[in-house]
């Protein structure tokens, strides 16, 4: 047997009731024994699922890590550009770098290339995220985001901005 199987074997003996005629006494412990069983395989079960279920999320954080650690070393190493491993054709950079704005008047910019968002708040030291600071491991800020963002032959983009209710003017005399 390999070794998952022993793991996963039950630790609990079975209880094999023997033929035979039984006073009700014997009877009422041999349920009682069968029972107590089953409960204690159903705590094993349990606590074993238990025990995979926090291996599995072990192996999601750890996993998770290594994906962050990834994007931010494809992140600082990225020059934001168009053109793939060649570089800018005809010597002009033209970066690959686009700002939306949002319905709420939110202003991000964000590489194509490397999926890396800069906000107006962040400078080359940190990137400002809901309040906190946290190391910028691009080095480059908001104003640096700018400055490609204009040699970039991309357009900004927007999302719909909502309409705005017009108040009704209520004629003198006439009820709402």
């Amino acid at each position: 047997m390999s070794d998952h199987q022993n793991e996963t074997k039950s630790q609990v003996p079975p209880v094999i009731p023997e033929k035979r005629n039984r006073s009700m006494e014997e009877k009422l412990d041999l349920l009682l024994t069968l029972l107590a069983t089953k409960e204690a395989r159903v705590a094993e079960d349990e606590e074993n699922k238990e025990i995979a279920r926090k291996a599995r999320n072990a192996q999601r954080e750890k996993s998770s890590a290594a994906h962050v650690e990834k994007q931010l070393v494809k992140q600082a190493r990225c020059r934001h550009l168009k053109g793939g491993k060649l570089g800018p054709l005809g010597g002009v950079p033209n970066y690959n770098v686009t700002m939306h704005t949002f319905i709420n008047n939110r202003v991000e910019g964000k590489c194509n290339n490397c999926s890396m968002r800069w906000e107006p708040q962040d400078t080359k030291e940190f990137l400002v995220r809901k309040g906190r600071k946290i190391p910028n491991h691009t080095k480059q800020g908001w104003d640096e985001f700018r400055a490609m963002f204009t040699q970039s032959t991309n357009t900004p983009t927007s999302s719909e901005v909502p309409l705005q209710v017009q108040p009704q003017i209520i004629p003198e005399g006439v009820e709402a």
